[in-house]
């Protein structure tokens, strides 16, 4: 991730992209560089910056426009930014120092307000790496719920070009394969108790 220094010697910070903080700083002075240079150089995240606003800061956008961007619901609460999708529901958590942390909710029930939703349990998507960048992570959860919707329909429609594409299709694959096999457990038992009701009946008399 690129950030913004400022070339001054009593400089000590670095700033995202969008913070009010580096706009104050005179071009002659502003510097862009990598993250991991500014860091090498001594330089320290902004107090304004530092922190899950300053990640939607960084975005340029406000959350009413990320919302729309990305189809899904976002919420801001002190704990983290809550994500709600039509399949789906997640928490953006940040961790100082250190970045952005995807979780996924364990069980989505969509008639339960996101007030109920929130305390969780979740689980953390491993395929996902801790990240800088707010709008990575909005865009992976929009994908991943339109794969969602089109496994439900018919998983042979999911795409295979990358390695996580090929992992996400052989699970719904699998999911389908289980499906299949409980639907037909579930014909042989309702066969079966069919065939059992005449000698209830029978039996009765």
């Amino acid at each position: 991730m690129k950030v913004i220094v400022s070339t001054r010697p009593r400089s000590e910070v670095w700033h995202m992209p969008g913070c009010t903080c580096a706009k104050r700083i005179h071009p002659e002075n502003r510097e862009i560089l990598p993250k991991r240079l500014a860091e090498d150089a001594g330089y320290r995240v902004c107090r304004c910056c530092g922190n899950l606003r300053g990640a939607i800061r960084a975005t340029g956008s406000s959350l009413q426009e990320l919302s729309s961007t990305y189809h899904m619901e976002l919420t801001c609460r002190p704990d983290g930014l809550y994500a709600r999708t039509v399949n789906g529901f997640w928490k953006i958590h940040w961790i100082e120092g250190v970045g952005l942390l995807l979780l996924h909710r364990n069980r989505f029930e969509p008639d339960k307000p996101t007030e109920e939703m929130a305390p969780g349990p979740y689980h953390r998507q491993k395929d996902v790496k801790v990240t800088d960048c707010l709008a990575k992570l909005l865009y992976y959860i929009e994908q991943h719920d339109k794969a969602k919707r089109t496994a439900q329909g018919d998983y042979r429609r999911l795409p295979q070009r990358t390695n996580r594409e090929k992992k996400y299709y052989k699970a719904a694959e699998r999911r389908e394969r289980s499906r299949e096999i409980r639907r037909v457990y579930d014909l042989f038992a309702m066969l079966e108790a069919e065939r059992e009701q005449p000698k209830a009946r029978a039996a009765a008399y």
